[in-house]
């Protein structure tokens, strides 16, 4: 028979989880958003902090959905599946300008559609004029780069 020892954990005591902190300091906060390497990242957190809304709900949000004048955006909730227009802040419509205004050098002007997405899941990289065989390539560098 082993000897007993004086553990804190034990079979009897599991460990308790530590908790994630339920708010940032606004100096932390700062300093995060400054950091984010894009106005479409800006944007996404802007939206998520003053909206409350979930990310895929945000990504999923379409650019006819989004009011700058009422300070509205539609989102395609969760659980019901249904249209909600949320409040949202004034900083995260100048972030979505400001990303929209980004895309306008990138996109050329016949492919940009009323309906895409408000901010897509992945940037738009390389919208530049390809044609079709040089686009495999440019997905085959860009997975080297990842390696």
């Amino acid at each position: 028979m082993e000897p007993h020892r004086n553990e804190r954990v034990g079979l009897y005591r599991p460990r308790l989880p530590q908790r994630v902190p339920r708010s940032v300091p606004d100096d932390e906060f700062n300093e995060i958003f400054a950091q984010l390497p894009s106005h479409r990242d800006r944007a996404l957190v802007a939206f998520d902090v003053s909206t409350g809304a979930r990310a895929s709900e945000l990504l999923t949000a379409w650019q006819g959905g989004a009011d700058p004048g009422r300070q509205l955006i539609s989102v395609v909730r969760k659980g019901t599946g249904e249209v909600q227009e949320l409040p949202a802040s004034t900083d995260a419509f100048v972030w979505l300008r400001l990303y929209q205004l980004e895309l306008e050098d990138v996109i050329p002007k016949g492919q940009r559609r009323r309906t895409a997405r408000l901010l897509p899941a992945r940037l738009p990289q390389d919208f530049r004029d390809r044609r079709h065989h040089e686009r495999p390539a440019a997905a085959h560098r860009s997975t080297d780069l990842r390696a």
